[in-house]
């Protein structure tokens, strides 16, 4: 199989692409990215490139899983257009660039609370992804809404931090079930990840928090 990924250089984007390199099962890894994860191996292939730009990239874009691991926050973006950029534009256009060159799979990072009509920007916008990217002609769809993510930033996000901190205290004291709920490890989300990547059932799977 053929693993196609955007938003390698993330938080997630990271770990899936090191657990895709790990697995032999995946014949090529190609990366598409606006700079270089900074990684090399025999069966990665990087193509560089902008966000908006992935469709003068189709040809070297052809596989047969793909994974999104975008996202951003509007501190980062600067703004809520910005954020929308890549959150819904840029994860749009990767579905159908997907569904174009005819993946058998699309698995992407979303969050928990996820819904188009919800009052909170950050989950209205994934919400929005998510139902523009169900309405596509993908034979697999998995939408990943994973809890706070718990791994290790290179980026400083105060809030989030003080979270990850009052988490890993927690899930020490509160049930299992619950602890899932909450936080994800960024680790155990890009093994699910991968590990579904090579399920072979079509249509459309949509893994909470306690599911990961």
């Amino acid at each position: 199989m053929k693993a196609i990924l955007v938003g390698a250089t993330g938080l997630v984007g990271s770990e899936v692409l090191k657990r895709l390199l790990e697995d032999p099962d995946y014949s090529e890894v190609v990366v598409y990215a606006r700079r270089s994860p900074g990684i090399e191996h025999p069966r990665l292939r990087i193509v560089i490139g902008e966000l908006n730009e992935m469709n003068n990239h189709s040809a070297e874009l052809k596989g047969d899983i793909y994974f999104s691991c975008l996202g951003t926050t509007i501190k980062t973006a600067g703004s809520e257009e910005n954020f929308r950029k890549v959150d819904y534009h840029a994860v749009v256009n990767f579905g159908r660039l997907a569904a174009s060159l005819k993946a058998k799979k699309l698995l992407i990072v979303s969050a928990s609370g996820a819904h188009s009509q919800s009052s909170i920007f950050y989950s209205r916008v994934k919400g929005e992804a998510e139902k523009a990217l169900k309405d596509m002609t993908l034979p697999g769809l998995v939408i990943f809404r994973p809890g706070l993510l718990i791994g290790d930033r290179t980026e400083k996000r105060t809030f989030e931090n003080v979270g990850v901190q009052g988490f890993r205290i927690l899930r020490h004291i509160l049930p299992v079930k619950l602890t899932k709920s909450i936080g994800t490890e960024v680790s155990v989300l890009a093994d699910h990840m991968v590990t579904e990547g090579k399920n072979p059932t079509p249509g459309l799977k949509i893994i909470d928090p306690k599911e990961i």
